[in-house]
């Protein structure tokens, strides 16, 4: 092989992870929004299918929720069962950090709900989110999540740690 062959083999290499890396990027923001739509919708089960059967969802310590068991029951909780249909979960801008099997992204969470009596959208919820996800088979699934409201006393923590 000549010096200009394993130029050739090096710059393959290199854009192949460099597509694999934006490939794992697009996978997991899909991933985060399908979990914005099986939210909105109520469906626990959809939602579990995106949550490894281990993970952990820290919503802070009133809202902790453990396994595929407990994001079905974050969804069938009363409290999100009454604005299923009236709300609208959005993710962004986030961060997202690949690294082999192993993912993170990091950024914002808002929850609009639609209020009953005028139609209007209101901020019902804006946190600072940490989600760690990951490869499974066939996508990316979400190890773990943690989330501040802005003010909290670890909220900053949350952000930090993609600075």
């Amino acid at each position: 092989m000549t010096a200009a062959d394993d130029d050739l083999v090096r710059t393959v290499a290199e854009l192949a992870a460099r597509v694999q890396r934006l490939e794992d990027e697009l996978e997991i923001t899909r991933v985060l929004t399908r979990y914005c739509f099986a939210v909105d919708v109520g469906d626990a089960e959809a939602t579990a299918r995106l949550y490894t059967e281990d993970t952990v969802i820290d919503l802070g310590p009133a809202s902790e929720f453990q396994g595929a068991d407990g994001a079905r029951q974050l969804v069938l909780d009363e409290r999100h069962q009454a604005i299923v249909g009236r709300s609208a979960h959005t993710i962004g801008p986030l961060v997202i950090d690949v690294d082999g099997d192993h993912a993170t992204a990091t950024g914002y969470v808002r929850v609009y709900v639609t209020d009953v009596a005028t139609g209007d959208p209101q901020l019902w919820r804006l946190s600072y989110t940490r989600f760690e996800l990951a490869r499974s088979e066939t996508s990316w699934r979400i190890a773990k999540r943690l989330s501040r409201p802005p003010g909290a006393d670890d909220a900053v923590d949350v952000l930090r740690a993609d600075l």
